[in-house]
């Protein structure tokens, strides 16, 4: 996931990360969501093995 503008954070149910402007979040294989801290806008790019 790319943070193209703004803030956001990708929550597990043990961890959490903060992605802002630029950023690459790699999302983990667990049940996760992603919730914006500020308005944003982000690019999922999914690619399967």
């Amino acid at each position: 996931m790319q943070v193209l503008s703004g803030r956001i954070t990708l929550d597990t149910s043990e961890n959490s990360w903060e992605g802002r402007t630029g950023d690459l979040l790699v999302i983990p294989p667990a049940r996760h969501s992603v919730t914006a801290v500020e308005d944003s806008s982000f690019l999922l790019t999914v690619a399967k093995s």
